[in-house]
C-alpha cells in the first residue's frame, strides 16, 4: 500500500507543478502572437480544463500524503524534517490556489464571457502572479520531496541529542541508507501488528502482582502482548541488510515493536520477561520509531545482540527486578539512562 500511495502522491504532484509550469513557461510566452480577445479566450478554455484536474490532484496528494505520513512514517511525531516542510509548502500551495481559484479566476472567467478585455486582462495578470508564485514553491516540494534525505532534512528535532546521535552514526549504514529502509521496516511492523490485533492482550490483563510496582497503571493498560510458537521477524535480509541475517534467523523469547511485544507463548506466565519488553516498549516510546531502530542497529552492528546499549538497558534491569528488593521506577530510570546514551561511531 506505500507504493500506491507514493505513486498516487508523485502524480498528484506531476499533474498540478507539471500544468502549472507546462502554462507559464511554454504556453503564455506563445500566446503573445495572438491578438488579445483570442489570447483570453484561450486562457479561459485552458484554465477552466486545468482546474478540475488540481482539486483533483490536491485530493489526492492530501489523502495519499496523510495515509503515508501515520502508516509509514510514524505520524508528526516520527516523520523527518524534510517531511514536514514538504507539509508546510504544500498548503501554502493549496491556500494561494483557492485564492486564485475563488478570486482573480472567477472574476477573469466573468469578464471574458461579457467580453470585458481590460478587466479580463487585469484578473489573468493576478493569475499569473499568483502562479509565478505557487509554481517555484511546487519545484521545491518536489526537490525537497526526492532529495531529502540526501540533504540531510531528515532529523526528529524533539528527541533527545544521544539518539539523535544514534540516527547520524549508524555505524556501517549511511543516514541515506537507513532512512530509505525505514519506511519499509515500519510498515512491515505496523502490518504485522494489524495482523495480529484479535490476538492482542493488555499486560495489566494478566493480573501480574509485581508490575504494578515498577511501571505507570496507564502503561501497563496500553501495552499489549501477543503469544505465539514463533516470533515475527522483519525480513531484513529481503530489504538488502543481510549483514542482519543472523538477528534475523534468531530464537528469540520475546520480542517488541512500538507499544506491543510479541511472547513465545510457553513464556507468557513469565513476569520477568514481561518486565524485560516493558523496558523496550518505554524506549519504543521516548526515542521515537526512528531513533529507536537506528539506535537498535547501531548497537546491534557494533557490539551484537546481547552487547546492544539498548538490550543491556533492558537485561540490567531485568537482573535488577528479579533479584533486587529495591522497588524503582522504571519509567524515569529508562528516561535517565537513554539521556546518557553516546554511541560512538
Amino acid at each position: 500500500m506505500t507504493a500506491v500511495a507514493l505513486a498516487v502522491h508523485l502524480l498528484g504532484a506531476v499533474v498540478w507543478v507539471g500544468g502549472m509550469f507546462a502554462i507559464y513557461v511554454c504556453l503564455r510566452p506563445a500566446l503573445g502572437t495572438l491578438e488579445p480577445p483570442q489570447r483570453l479566450r484561450l486562457m479561459r478554455v485552458t484554465f477552466q480544463k486545468f482546474f478540475p484536474w488540481v482539486w483533483l490532484a490536491i485530493l489526492l496528494l492530501l489523502a495519499s500524503g496523510y495515509w503515508m505520513l501515520f502508516t509509514t512514517f510514524g505520524g508528526f511525531a516520527g516523520a523527518r524534517l524534510y517531511i514536514h516542510l514538504m507539509q508546510m509548502i504544500g498548503w501554502l500551495m493549496i491556500a494561494l490556489f483557492v485564492w486564485l481559484f475563488h478570486g482573480p479566476w472567477l472574476a477573469f472567467k466573468r469578464a471574458v464571457d461579457v467580453e470585458d478585455w481590460p478587466s479580463a486582462s487585469a484578473t489573468l495578470n493576478r493569475i499569473r502572479q499568483i502562479i509565478a508564485v505557487n509554481l517555484p514553491l511546487g519545484l521545491l516540494v518536489v526537490v525537497i520531496g526526492g532529495s531529502g534525505a540526501l540533504l540531510g532534512l531528515t532529523f526528529i528535532d524533539r528527541v533527545n541529542p544521544a539518539a539523535k546521535q544514534s540516527v547520524e552514526h549508524v555505524n556501517g549504514m549511511t543516514p541515506e541508507e537507513f532512512q530509505s529502509i525505514y519506511p519499509h521496516v515500519l510498515a512491515w511492523i505496523r502490518q504485522t501488528l494489524a495482523d495480529h490485533t484479535s490476538k492482542a492482550q493488555t499486560v495489566a490483563s494478566r493480573g501480574f502482582t509485581r508490575l504494578p510496582l515498577y511501571f505507570s497503571g496507564e502503561l501497563l493498560a496500553s501495552t499489549k502482548f501477543v503469544a505465539l510458537e514463533r516470533l515475527p521477524m522483519p525480513p531484513l535480509s529481503a530489504l538488502g541488510l543481510s549483514r542482519f541475517a543472523q538477528f534475523e534467523r534468531g530464537d528469540f523469547d520475546g520480542i517488541t515493536y512500538l507499544d506491543t511485544f510479541f511472547l513465545k507463548r510457553h513464556r507468557v506466565a513469565d513476569e520477568r520477561l514481561h518486565f524485560h519488553e516493558l523496558i523496550h516498549v518505554i524506549q519504543w516510546r521516548l526515542l521515537g520509531p526512528a531513533s529507536f531502530l537506528a539506535a537498535y542497529a547501531d548497537g546491534l552492528e557494533r557490539f551484537g545482540y546481547r552487547e546492544n546499549p539498548l538490550e543491556m538497558m533492558a537485561y540490567d534491569a531485568e537482573t535488577s527486578f528479579s533479584q533486587s528488593p529495591e522497588i524503582f521506577d522504571a519509567e524515569k530510570l529508562v528516561a535517565r539512562k537513554l539521556s546518557r546514551i553516546n554511541i560512538e561511531r
